[in-house]
């Protein structure tokens, strides 16, 4: 790898690195003796990003710096919910400058908060799944961020969620003369940037070599969904996963479509604004004030208001502890 230019151990962050020592070597990957390194030069070592003189990489600032954008400035990832099945309407977007175990993060977070957990949405581990699968969502972003390419500073990738679907736009291409089929015939790896790849790897985030895009495939068709995509345009590769159940989570006009008959009549005579807070708790039984509030990108307070409103209509109700309840509809 090629020393950075004006960077210097202190450019590190070391929670970043720390996490992922401690993830590698819980999976294996990692020698457990890791641990108890103390310098940034020797939580460094095992990902292989020093140079010859244990001096800073482009690599090692890219996965694990504090602000990689100060060196790079296409070391980001856009992420972006739009309404319907187009871009002609923005429903939240942001830029992410971060390194790439923080962007990985910030994918899952974003499908997270706009593809809506079927159960707990505080338990990512268990049964209750996101309208794509978590596995899956986390596959495609690492096939990303692993095998995105770096030298044009005007490509940068992004993650766009839809009504219907989410894409993944990763600037680069597939190996000279391949195709996605001949990774599913035989499963093989060729990263654009090695070292990079291996440290995702060693960092416990990626699965195996090759794997990625045959488990997106796999894990496609166990959940039922259709075959993802694949497209290509000029400078960039879109992985297109579509839904088994289209997600609608905002409101414009009145309720219709499949969610009608789960929606009590009442409904029809809300504000526009208590109306997208009643179908937000519709399609995510059990949700808490701090969800929805990060949903509606609102404060707590005001969406506290709001359910109370809901709840004294007799829409819905809170069910549970403090800690662990969450908002129901009231079915009558």
């Amino acid at each position: 790898m090629t020393a950075c230019e004006d960077a210097t151990l202190r450019d590190i962050d070391n929670k970043t690195l720390v996490a992922a020592i401690n993830k590698g070597i819980n999976k294996g990957r990692i020698p457990a003796s890791a641990a108890a390194a103390r310098s940034t030069v020797e939580r460094l070592r095992p990902f292989n990003v020093l140079t010859s003189t244990d001096g800073v990489t482009n690599g090692a600032v890219a996965l694990f710096g504090k602000n990689p954008v100060r060196f790079f400035s296409h070391c980001k990832i856009k992420l972006a919910r739009f309404e319907g099945k187009n871009m002609d309407k923005f429903r939240d977007q942001q830029v992410v400058e971060a390194n790439l175990f923080q962007q990985l993060e910030a994918i899952v977070d974003c499908c997270r908060k706009h593809m809506f957990l079927s159960g707990d949405q505080d338990d990512f581990d268990s049964k209750n799944e996101l309208t794509v699968p978590l596995k899956v969502v986390r596959e495609a972003a690492l096939n990303l961020l692993a095998h995105r390419t770096w030298w044009g500073e005007a490509r940068v990738p992004s993650v766009n969620i839809f009504d219907d679907r989410v894409e993944f736009m990763n600037p680069g291409a597939f190996p000279p003369g391949t195709e996605p089929k001949d990774f599913l015939k035989r499963p093989h790896s060729e990263p654009v940037n090695e070292k990079i790849a291996t440290a995702l790897f060693k960092g416990g985030e990626m699965e195996g070599w090759g794997r990625g895009i045959p488990d997106i495939y796999d894990l496609c068709k166990v959940a039922g969904m259709p075959e993802p995509e694949f497209d290509f345009v000029p400078n960039y590769v879109c992985l297109t996963i579509r839904f088994k159940t289209p997600i609608t989570p905002y409101v414009s006009g009145g309720v219709n479509g499949d969610v009608n008959g789960d929606v009590n009549g009442d409904v029809n005579g809300l504000s526009g604004v208590l109306k997208e807070v009643y179908l937000i708790v519709l399609m995510n039984p059990g949700i808490k004030i701090k969800q929805v509030a990060e949903l509606r990108g609102k404060s707590e307070s005001t969406v506290w208001k709001q359910l109370t409103a809901l709840r004294k209509k007799g829409l819905t109700e809170y069910r549970g502890s403090d800690k662990n309840g969450g908002y129901y509809l009231v079915k009558k």
